[in-house]
């Protein structure tokens, strides 16, 4: 596992952006895109629950499901706006292969949130 993660670090640190972390509320936001684990426990209502709180607040809303295990989970599981990227979306170490994930982090948005439970992206 030590010689998984320095590799992931290594690689990361060659397409990770610095990212200002600022704090703003709410009323500001005009787009918010969201990283999670699709395999936690009750992240899907809580996902369906801040989508609506967004969609009330006019707020443009985008978010990445990161599924991990075996079972496939089909696009526009949870929301249209929601993109699935699946086991097989990751390369031996966990660095994506596809360009979903970095369409997701190219993206402008003003609010960035992650909603896994540990440092798993």
């Amino acid at each position: 596992m030590f010689f998984k993660e320095t590799r992931r670090k290594k690689a990361l640190k060659k397409i990770e952006s610095d990212r200002a972390v600022r704090f703003m509320p709410l009323s500001e936001v005009k787009s918010a895109g969201v990283l999670f684990d699709i395999n936690e426990p009750n992240i899907l209502d809580t996902i369906k629950k801040f989508s609506e709180y967004l969609d009330n607040k006019s707020i443009k809303f985008s978010a990445l499901a990161v599924n991990y295990t075996k079972s496939q989970f089909p696009e526009g599981f949870v929301d249209f706006r929601i993109k699935t990227v699946n086991r097989d979306s990751f390369n031996s170490i966990g660095l994506p292969i596809g360009e979903t994930v970095f369409d997701f982090l190219n993206h402008e948005y003003d609010l960035y949130i992650d909603l896994s439970d540990k440092y798993t992206f």
